[in-house]
């Protein structure tokens, strides 16, 4: 990887085993503001992606795609409660409780949170509840189902009756590869700057825990949380307190501090010296 002399990330070039797709080179480019303005690659048969920003920093270009944002930084194409919080994810409405946390989409999936404002269990439409608990999830009745291993640098593995699982991530950070415990490349996915993925080299579901909290859950095809699987909307991710999605006018939870549509969360993009912080891991919510 390239850096500029204020840290921006400047190129990468990738080697995936196995993977025509995720291997090649890519360039960034940044604004004076340190704002990813362009994202040219040849992974993936060729990306080409550019971003502009107004001077609140909303983008104003995001994926070549043009959006508008009113007085309070919020996309004109989303609808908000008093609070900030949205009311839809697509055609899915969205229930929040008093202190902003996503309790409901449609009829698709409810959740609960704990005294620590972490989210404590999920249920889908077909009333299959599901508890975290530490590195643990536990099914209804109350058996562990799963267990997660984190390292100083995030997830290492998940373990189900079916067997163990590895992860690595690329620097953004979004699954890169799943590996089996002899070591054989399971599964291969590429993401873009923002986390949007591209391509997978499988359709099979995988579950994949967040790399920022214990308390995970299931997805399809996509590198962190929530809510993605055959009965769930597409493309939003939990972290711990809150759902992102990985489009800009698509937001299913209020923006954290720190977080509002028009910046990148910390460790989120190439684009800014402070990518090299891992502590949020979303973008553009």
């Amino acid at each position: 990887m390239g850096y500029d002399s204020v840290g921006n990330r400047t190129s990468m070039s990738c080697n995936m085993p196995g993977s025509n797709l995720g291997t090649g080179d890519t360039t960034y480019a940044q604004d004076d503001k340190n704002e990813l303005t362009s994202e040219q690659s040849t992974r993936n048969g060729g990306i080409s992606n550019s971003f502009a920003y107004d001077t609140a920093f909303n983008p104003t270009t995001f994926r070549n795609q043009t959006h508008t944002f009113n007085a309070n930084n919020q996309d004109t194409a989303q609808t908000y409660d008093g609070n900030g919080n949205p009311h839809l994810l697509g055609a899915y409405s969205l229930t929040f409780d008093p202190e902003n946390r996503l309790t409901q989409v449609g009829s698709l999936l409810t959740a609960g949170y704990d005294g620590d404002d972490l989210r404590a269990w999920k249920q889908d439409n077909l009333g299959n509840r599901t508890y975290f608990l530490g590195p643990c999830e536990l099914d209804g009745s109350g058996p562990v189902i799963a267990t997660n291993t984190f390292g100083p640098t995030g997830l290492l593995s998940r373990h189900t009756a079916a067997g163990s699982t590895f992860y690595t991530f690329d620097p953004q950070p979004s699954v890169n590869q799943r590996t089996d415990s002899g070591g054989n490349v399971v599964n291969t996915s590429l993401f873009d700057a923002f986390g949007q993925k591209l391509s997978t080299d499988s359709q099979a579901a995988f579950a994949v825990p967040s790399a920022g909290d214990s308390r995970v859950s299931w997805i399809v095809g996509s590198s962190r949380l929530e809510i993605q699987s055959p009965s769930t909307p597409r493309c939003c991710r939990f972290f711990s307190r809150r759902y992102f999605s990985m489009s800009s006018s698509d937001r299913p939870s209020r923006r954290s501090e720190g977080s509002r549509p028009a910046r990148r969360c910390e460790g989120s993009s190439p684009s800014s010296r402070s990518s090299r912080v891992s502590s949020c891991r979303c973008s553009l919510v």
